[in-house]
């Protein structure tokens, strides 16, 4: 008799939830329900800029609502990020993000946020190598010939950034650090205004991702010294990397990520993830990443979450044993 109603009372259950997943909302259906806004915190035409207009275009297709870029520079980021902590968590502000955002609080004395627990990470878009760049003034054409530069006239040499606590900024302390050669450094609002730095002349080096300089490298405008990462890069093969320059057990691989504000719901959050993936795995995405010096991302939120941690302890290391004279705040 237990048996017949335990039966009777499993199939009632089975049709219960059959019914509820044909009747039931798909997670985060009701998402995106009107325009989005990713906020870039820097300059139009750097690297973490050229990345936005390229996903969002596709995003805007797919969810049938406008995808806005926000480009709020200044602080190294800060003024932008601040902006989306303090936004609606329901997923229609995000925030690109790259290195800075995992520094800003070692550099900073007051940020008014915590990094990354008042965010919620949602997936790595891209990551592209950083390449050494100088400008034809510096007088150098390899990493050889910097370091040994550096070495004979110690403090002469300067260095711009898009920002304190920039991926480039932290590159080339780094590199102080590994040669034991002393660089000025120079911080600009963002990747676009440090690029115009360098090609003036105003600024003689600089660390910037490829899909921000290569069109100055190919015409010369720039002189490319090393890759600033494990391997070569496709868009400049004739680069060697910094270790194949002279600098052993150097890498620093450059990411940008796509974040909200904390407490996004995890139906949304899942559904952003799961529509950039589809995004970024486009052929025709793939190729304009990779054309823009980018390769497609994709990590999960969970294991973004744990890059972000792995990134900050990282980069605490590193600024430990720099003089507060080499971080300008």
């Amino acid at each position: 008799m237990f048996q017949k109603v335990q039966a009777t009372l499993i199939g009632t259950f089975l049709s219960a939830a059959i019914m509820a997943g044909v009747t039931a909302p798909a997670l985060g259906a009701d998402y995106p329900n009107r325009p989005v806004k990713f906020v870039v915190p820097s300059t139009p035409g750097g690297a973490i800029d050229i990345l936005a207009r390229i996903i969002a275009p596709k995003l805007s297709a797919k969810w049938g609502q406008p995808v806005v870029i926000d480009n709020r520079a200044g602080a190294g980021g800060i003024i932008g990020t601040e902006a989306v902590a303090k936004s609606l968590a329901d997923g229609h502000t995000l925030l690109l993000v790259t290195t800075g955002f995992v520094t800003n609080q070692m550099l900073y004395s007051r940020v008014p946020y915590t990094t990354p627990g008042d965010f919620t990470p949602v997936t790595i878009i891209g990551v592209t190598p950083n390449i050494l760049v100088a400008h034809p003034s510096a007088g150098v054409s390899s990493l050889k010939e910097l370091i040994a530069l550096g070495k004979a006239k110690p403090g002469t040499l300067n260095f711009g950034s898009s920002g304190v606590g920039s991926a480039g900024h932290l590159q080339m302390l780094l590199l102080t650090q590994l040669t034991g050669i002393e660089m000025t450094h120079i911080p600009y609002s963002g990747s676009g205004a440090a690029t115009s730095a360098i090609l003036s002349g105003q600024t003689q080096l600089l660390s910037t991702a490829v899909s921000a300089i290569r069109n100055h490298i190919n015409n010369k405008s720039v002189i490319p010294l090393a890759v600033m990462a494990s391997k070569r890069t496709e868009s400049q093969p004739n680069v060697p990397t910094i270790t194949e320059a002279g600098v052993p057990d150097y890498s620093s691989d450059g990411w940008y990520g796509l974040i909200g504000p904390k407490g996004m719901k995890p139906d949304v959050l899942d559904k952003l993830y799961r529509d950039v993936l589809e995004v970024i795995k486009m052929p025709e995405v793939i190729t304009q990443l990779k054309d823009a010096g980018f390769e497609p991302g994709g990590m999960p939120p969970a294991d973004f979450v744990k890059y972000l941690h792995n990134e900050v302890s990282t980069w605490q290391k590193v600024l430990a044993k720099t003089a507060p004279s080499n971080i300008q705040k």
